[in-house]
């Protein structure tokens, strides 16, 4: 899935930064973002899940 020009890593790369977005797909996450969203568009279980693969990420730079 591409990630327009808003993607949330865009401000890091633009200023010399190695960075990437994590990003969920789901029914919610089809739905384009306003300022009237509310905590009913965020989903737990994309959070656990990319909290776990960033943690995973972590532990194995650390053991290098």
């Amino acid at each position: 899935m591409v990630i327009g020009a808003a993607a949330d890593h865009f401000p890091f790369t633009y200023e010399g930064f190695n960075a990437v977005t994590l990003s969920t797909v789901s029914k919610k996450s089809r739905v384009v973002h306003t300022y009237k969203d509310g905590i009913d568009q965020l989903e737990l279980e994309g959070f656990d899940g990319v909290g776990r693969l960033v943690l995973g990420v972590i532990e194995k730079i650390v053991e290098k």
